[in-house]
């Protein structure tokens, strides 16, 4: 993902032409101090000549006149004093120069710095995925200008071209290595689910795909749904699963959980045991009539309902005999299993 970069790049193109520009400066100033340094070299050479010839004409003095030979000692003095003056200025010119070639430097330095900054900007405005996975864009909440969505309203998602404030969320990166699958779980089937245990998982819109994975965790406070209209309380379960490259995040998956083995167990079909005044009861028949009858269920599948203190070959109504409009029941028997069997959910 790339943010646009064009005011970075007007930047970087101004403190490079910044950069060229101290650089010519510098190379500049290089020249004129080397232009400088000879005609310093050179001014010293003549300076040096000057005083070297007014002393050979000074040693000359017993030779001429008084006049002549005050003279000489006069122009031997001027160009010694030449010489040095010439000597300070050229000392001040090479503090002069270095002076300036540092600002200059420092110049340069800084251009050169606004160059690695707008760089870095530019670098930090694509952004690369930190692994392999899914891209998922998020919804666009400032697409009315920052005012929040109203209800019944769908946001559009993130376009090329979008404004993006500071702080928001674009897209997320889903690693489809690992597949973390969410469920809720009726309460009667709470005691079912332990973690640890092997799932088996059948993706609805792959249904050649078959996964295997385990019980990741259980909620231990049911919850009810706020807008929903099963008023029963629910668990919430965690499902970990081996990851495969066609599963998309968001799709419905049917879940297959092998459950703890119960052996010489009681059981009946599920739709025998009503709810009556929020205890577990069969109707048991006697003669031409039900009766209603507690029993206690150790568990539940989709299919049975494990049963206890309730004699096999019992015959149970299916549906409430209770029940308006209902004279003759259809009816089941307890049926002790001859080997033992495994409940699953």
């Amino acid at each position: 993902m790339e943010f646009d970069p064009a005011e970075q790049s007007f930047s970087l193109e101004q403190a490079r032409f910044d950069l060229h520009q101290a650089e010519q400066e510098m190379a500049k100033a290089d020249a004129d101090a080397a232009v400088q340094k000879a005609g310093d070299d050179v001014g010293l050479l003549h300076a040096r000549y000057d005083v070297r010839r007014a002393e050979l004409e000074a040693k000359g003095n017993e030779l001429v006149g008084a006049i002549q030979a005050k003279q000489n000692l006069l122009l031997l003095d001027e160009a010694r004093g030449k010489l040095a003056q010439l000597e300070k200025d050229v000392l001040s010119h090479r503090d002069t120069s270095r002076a300036a070639g540092n600002v200059l430097r420092e110049k340069r330095n800084k251009a050169q710095l606004a160059v690695q900054v707008a760089e870095r900007n530019i670098a930090s405005l694509q952004m690369r995925a930190p692994f392999d996975g899914f891209l998922v864009l998020r919804q666009n909440t400032d697409a009315l200008g920052g005012f929040c969505c109203p209800p019944g309203i769908t946001m559009p998602d993130y376009r090329i071209g979008d404004s993006v404030g500071s702080g928001r969320t674009i897209a997320d990166v889903i690693d489809t290595s690992r597949i973390e699958i969410s469920a809720k779980v009726p309460e009667q089937d709470r005691a079912n689910i332990a973690a640890g245990q092997r799932v088996d998982v059948a993706v609805d819109a792959l249904p050649d795909a078959k996964l295997r994975g385990s019980v990741r965790t259980v909620s231990g406070v049911a919850a009810r749904q706020l807008f929903g209209s099963d008023a029963a309380r629910k668990f919430d379960v965690v499902f970990e699963v081996a990851g495969d490259p066609r599963v998309r995040p968001g799709v419905t998956a049917q879940i297959a959980i092998a459950g703890p083995s119960l052996d010489n167990v009681l059981y009946i079909p599920r739709q025998a045991v009503f709810d009556a005044s929020g205890r577990p009861t069969v109707y048991v028949k006697s003669g031409d009539v039900f009766d209603a009858k507690e029993v206690r269920v150790r568990t539940w599948t989709e299919s049975l309902a494990v049963v206890e203190n309730l004699e096999p070959g019992t015959e149970v109504a299916l549906v409430n005999p209770n029940a308006t409009g209902r004279t003759r029941p259809r009816t089941a028997p307890a049926t002790p299993p001859p080997a033992p069997q495994r409940a699953s959910r």
